[in-house]
């Protein structure tokens, strides 16, 4: 057996019990941004527990697969690492509940907010919420593993389990994107003062109290830490990608997605202290590029495109012209449309408009090209185009859509100015539904950027004819 094919078949605890760990910590997150909207408002005594049962349920379907070629008892300890796993990535967003909490009344400020290193009696609250999470997710690798029919299938490979990693970390960044829209959509992107930190505070251990207190505050946080979350995930699968991947490229690709993501959270800093719109467009661009780069870098990874070319056909050649044709002019769309949405460039509007016509088409054919693949022997990867190219199908008629509904949200205005944090209370109440279409057609966007440069990386397999 050579070193390839070795390594290609290598099933170790390491890459599943960190991928499942990460996977559930992704599931609790966006529980947890929803449970401490202002418009919901739990407090921590209530939504603690609330979260737990979560991770019950989030492990018992790691738990689940985590059973494939297992015994019972390896599920449920692979699954208890997870959940330990889980318990310290949730730590950079659940370390505001474990504080003491502040009183709204007295400013944002949190005045005398403990750190991690100051009180004991929090070390004691960590020590006991990561007993508390290995114990839930253990409860739930039991019942996941024990709902798995005893089978001769054998584990997944190290590398299967990194391409899920993979899909993971894209999955991390979708919710980041839809914060990142609506902190723009509604005029918080300065509604914290300062960076790294928040009010002056730690931003880890910052009150879940004031935090929901205040919408734009709660906004443009949350969009922090949810981009903690989204480094952390990519660091885990660079450092996977460097000791289980082969291909040297990959590896370099998945090194370049890491940087990329320092350098947005940068970024995203300097836009803050320096007030600068210029980076605020810069930031929202590379955002989605980041994007894209990840579902990329998940299309290497997978079986479809590490297995069998698929065989030819005479109209792949077409497939690959459209396709990356396709993610080219989406390219530039982006940048028109952040410029826009926020300097409020009318010429960048009506270029985004005009261009979205064109996109249209492009994205139409490169669809439908892709969807009508026929099947063939070799048909997983010619699957997963059909696949790719009725995703982008759909998606792209509902970006025409939203693009319109957006425009009616938000009619040409020249004045983008960001109130600054002391002048939040200035801002001007609008319906719910303005910003909310405003982000959507946001987050459809990247979502068809990224769907794009997945069908683009399978179609430039073809062989050129």
């Amino acid at each position: 057996m050579n070193d390839h094919h070795a390594q290609a078949h290598t099933r170790t605890a390491l890459v599943p019990v960190v991928t499942s760990g990460f996977a559930i910590a992704v599931a609790m997150w966006c529980a947890w941004v929803v449970l401490h909207h202002p418009s919901v408002g739990f407090e921590p005594a209530v939504s603690g527990p609330i979260l737990l049962g979560l991770q019950v349920l989030a492990a018992a379907v790691a738990g689940w697969s985590l059973a494939r070629g297992r015994t019972l008892i390896g599920a449920v300890l692979l699954t208890a690492a997870a959940g330990g796993v889980a318990s310290a990535v949730n730590l950079a967003s659940f370390g505001s509940m474990l504080v003491p909490q502040a009183d709204p009344s007295a400013g944002m400020i949190a005045q005398g907010a403990p750190t991690l290193n100051e009180t004991p009696p929090l070390a004691m609250m960590l020590a006991g919420y990561f007993l508390a999470s290995v114990l839930a997710a253990a409860i739930g690798g039991l019942v996941g593993a024990a709902a798995r029919r005893r089978s001769n299938e054998h584990p997944l490979s190290d590398r299967e389990w990194l391409a899920r990693l993979g899909w993971t970390a894209l999955a991390a960044t979708l919710p980041l994107l839809l914060l990142g829209g609506l902190t723009t959509s509604t005029q918080s992107g300065l509604a914290v003062p300062d960076w790294p930190g928040t009010y002056g505070g730690n931003m880890f251990v910052y009150p879940i109290s004031l935090m929901a207190s205040n919408q734009h505050v709660f906004l443009e946080h949350s969009h922090r830490l949810f981009g903690t979350l989204v480094g952390m995930t990519t660091l885990a699968l660079m450092i996977l990608t460097l000791l289980r991947e082969p291909r040297g490229w990959v590896k370099l690709w998945a090194v370049g997605v890491f940087v990329l993501v320092c350098a947005q959270g940068i970024l995203g800093g300097l836009r803050v202290t320096e007030q600068s719109t210029g980076k605020a467009i810069l930031h929202g661009v590379l955002a989605q590029i980041v994007f894209a780069m990840l579902a990329a870098l998940a299309a290497y990874l997978s079986e479809s495109y590490r297995g069998a070319l698929p065989d030819p056909d005479e109209r792949d050649r077409r497939r690959r012209v459209f396709a990356t044709g396709l993610l080219h002019l989406l390219f530039l769309q982006l940048t028109f449309g952040a410029m826009y949405r926020h300097a409020g460039h009318v010429h960048a509007l009506y270029s985004h408009i005009g261009l979205s016509f064109v996109i249209m088409i492009f994205g139409c054919f490169a669809g439908m090209l892709a969807a009508w693949r026929p099947l063939t022997e070799s048909s997983a990867a010619s699957r997963t185009i059909r696949q790719a190219g009725t995703f982008v199908l759909v998606v792209i008629c509902l970006q025409f859509a939203l693009g319109w509904a957006a425009l009616l949200a938000a009619p040409p205005k020249k004045d983008r100015t960001v109130p600054t944090h002391d002048q939040l209370h200035a801002i001007q109440p609008t319906e719910p539904w303005k910003p909310l279409i405003r982000t959507a057609h946001q987050a459809n966007g990247a979502l068809l950027l990224a769907g794009a440069a997945f069908l683009a990386v399978h179609v430039r397999r073809f062989p050129r004819r």
